[in-house]
């Protein structure tokens, strides 16, 4: 959302709805002098499953509610929705909104693939995707099954964001920093293979250090410690700031993914279905990136990718115990140029064209 409201400043009037908690993050408030909040109320509701869904039917009922009675009073141009995927959600917009222009965002495209469920995107002046690869893999799934004119893409690159941080410059040192964007979640990324890795090299003093730029529990920091891997892995226990979590992106030596077989077949839909927040902030920022050989790495992205087999991330580490992969090497990979359409000035005229405030 961020680099959004970043693409259409200035000259626009933005009105931003959503929960607080997406409005007091760090990116978005940013910008809170140039925008107009529409804030949510985040209920929480603790009951049987069968109230708690009905419950939450009427809080989405309230939110659109909410949105029409701000257009009522004052006559959006334009309307953008960030990833409708629920049938009914089209329902509601059609009910209250049919006759305003909208952008759809679309972040998971498997949920369009079948004729019925593409077919309600028509509702939408364009349909949006945040990465190329998925765009075209999108398009060459459905064929002459949809009118093209209806989709296209942009990239979200964030970096437009100033990175005026708190952190000192611990980057800054003859080590390789390799860091992992996201929360620290099994399910999210194969962070027990990662520690795995690290636990069965015999090296005393490693050459590099991995930075995990996501909240961890204090009980998983002290597992990293017990386990002898406090003095190659630093961790976070509180939240880390967003323009602090740029800043490790834009200066790191390299951002591994650990997306591989180890997290499940979700592992699959990246790149093909659904873009990679890792491959948007590698993007953005043409860091070099460590991934597993089951992974689409966007094509833009093959110069500045090292890879690994399967799950086996170790083989990276290895190469550079040996030497193989250097410091040096990896600031060749990163000073490879990225096509000028990622660049912040096309994306930002790329992004105004598209939903016509050029």
């Amino acid at each position: 959302m961020a680099p959004q409201i970043d693409f259409l400043l200035p000259g626009n009037n933005l009105f931003i709805a959503a929960p607080s908690s997406v409005l007091q993050n760090d990116y978005i408030s940013f910008f809170s002098k140039q925008i107009t909040p529409i804030e949510f109320k985040e209920n929480v509701f603790k009951g049987n499953k069968i109230i708690n869904f009905f419950f939450r039917i009427f809080s989405i009922v309230c939110k659109y509610f909410q949105i029409y009675k701000a257009h009522k009073k004052k006559c959006f141009d334009l309307i953008i929705f960030n990833t409708i995927n629920k049938p009914f959600h089209f329902i509601f917009i059609r009910s209250f909104f049919n006759n305003i222009n909208k952008i759809h965002i679309i972040h998971n495209s498997d949920h369009y693939l079948s004729q019925k469920k593409f077919k309600s995107l028509y509702l939408f002046k364009k349909n949006l995707f945040i990465s190329n690869n998925v765009y075209e893999y999108f398009i060459g799934r459905i064929n002459n099954l949809a009118d093209p004119f209806f989709f296209d893409w942009f990239l979200p690159t964030l970096s437009g964001i100033p990175l005026e941080n708190n952190i000192p410059n611990v980057l800054l040192s003859s080590k390789i920093n390799i860091v992992v964007p996201g929360s620290v979640h099994d399910y999210r990324r194969n962070y027990s293979g990662l520690f795995d890795a690290l636990k069965s090299l015999a090296a005393q003093e490693f050459p590099f250090t991995v930075i995990l730029l996501g909240k961890m529990s204090s009980e998983k920091q002290d597992e990293i410690n017990s386990i002898g891997l406090g003095h190659v892995i630093k961790s976070f226990t509180n939240y880390i700031p967003g323009r602090d979590m740029l800043y490790y992106i834009k200066n790191a030596d390299a951002v591994a993914f650990l997306i591989d077989p180890k997290i499940g077949d979700d592992f699959q839909l990246y790149n093909k279905y659904k873009a990679s927040g890792s491959s948007i902030l590698c993007l953005s920022f043409g860091t070099p990136c460590i991934v597993s050989d089951h992974f689409t790495v966007d094509r833009d992205l093959t110069e500045k990718a090292i890879t690994y087999p399967g799950t086996h991330i170790e083989c990276v580490f290895n190469d550079i115990l040996s030497g193989k992969i250097t410091k040096e090497l990896l600031k060749k990979l990163k000073d490879i140029p990225l096509p000028y359409q990622y660049s912040h000035d096309y994306q930002k005229k790329h992004y105004r064209k598209l939903i016509g405030v050029e």
